[in-house]
């Protein structure tokens, strides 16, 4: 099974055929779009993605022009949204299960309300996943100070290691511990490694392969590199 992430940035915009042509390329089994934002353009995005075999879909259901996530699966069970309804933050998480795995796509604010929804929210959530094999995926938008980044700029970098120490696997990391590869770059050309995937440990061994298609950023159909996950 493979599993793709991709931002969309902002939604896609005038960009929607473009990304489509790229995602088409990445020929996964299950996606999961980032800053996804309902509207005109989704309406044609989830066409493609129904055109394609892609019959499970769901999405945090957020409000218009607001940035969420969609989990598509060629085959599967979409969930109910996992926290509550009371969230702000509750379109950021979604989950689908593709055979016995649940993926678990994800989509952070940034800076302090970031911080606020890893320790608060977050967290927690993923505590009560670690038991089962699950992949969590998407855009985290932190990552390891002076490892994800050249300096030490990353809200929440500590909460990457709480993850880490309950038992979660970085599976592009495990396979190139000391490598950079960022997946977004500022208007200043410094670069980040945002986009991440984390395996519970009852999945983590039976990851085969993990790497960005640097791709659909180059092209300029996103502002960021793809990840994509193989699991046996």
């Amino acid at each position: 099974m493979r599993i793709a992430t991709l931002n969309l940035q902002h939604g896609g915009g005038a960009r929607v055929k473009g990304l489509c042509e790229a995602l088409g390329q990445l020929d996964a089994d299950v996606l999961v779009l980032t800053e996804f934002r309902i509207g005109q353009r989704a309406d044609a995005l989830t066409t493609w993605l129904r055109e394609r075999g892609y019959c499970q879909i769901s999405h945090g259901g957020p409000p218009e022009k607001v940035n969420s996530v969609l989990v598509a699966a060629r085959d599967g069970a979409t969930r109910p949204r996992p926290l509550p309804a009371s969230s702000a933050h509750a379109h950021r998480v979604v989950e689908l299960t593709a055979g016995e795995v649940l993926i678990v796509g994800v989509y952070f604010p940034g800076n302090a309300i970031k911080d606020r929804f890893w320790r608060a929210e977050f967290l927690p959530y993923v505590a009560s996943r670690v038991g089962e094999p699950c992949l969590v995926i998407g855009d985290f938008n932190t990552g390891k100070h002076r490892l994800d980044e050249d300096g030490a700029t990353f809200f929440s970098a500590d909460c990457i290691g709480t993850l880490e120490q309950a038992g979660w696997v970085d599976p592009w990391r495990s396979r190139n511990p000391l490598a950079r590869e960022f997946t977004w770059f500022n208007h200043t050309g410094s670069g980040f490694r945002l986009d991440h995937a984390y395996a519970s440990p009852a999945l983590a061994r039976r990851v085969t392969a993990s790497w960005y298609d640097q791709t659909p950023r180059t092209s300029r159909v996103s502002d960021h590199a793809a990840l994509v996950v193989d699991i046996a």
